[in-house]
């Protein structure tokens, strides 16, 4: 029943995807953000973020991980909009 009325809810929903043919930069991504933020979105839901290009390749994962995550917590804090975070790692640290 609540999967029926959230379906229901969102079909009518405007989603934006971006392009599954490149890979997009962090920066990229919080301008795009900030842009719909302008335009009154309010959700967000990102999936597959260890696809993203990072600034720094040699900088640890997990720091350059770390900096995204200031990123867009800030983008959630200074724009009042909820961020969903997918990710799928594996251990990629020695």
């Amino acid at each position: 029943m609540c999967l029926e009325v959230a379906y229901e809810a969102l079909v009518v929903k405007n989603i934006t995807e971006l392009d599954k043919k490149k890979q997009v930069s962090i920066d990229e991504l919080c301008d795009l953000m900030n842009g719909e933020c302008d335009k009154g979105t309010k959700m967000f839901a990102i999936d597959h973020l260890h696809y993203f290009e990072f600034n720094n390749s040699k900088e640890r994962l997990d720091i350059e991980i770390k900096n995204v995550m200031h990123k867009l917590n800030e983008i959630a804090r200074t724009r009042n909009v909820a961020i969903f975070l997918i990710a799928h790692y594996r251990n990629n640290t020695n």
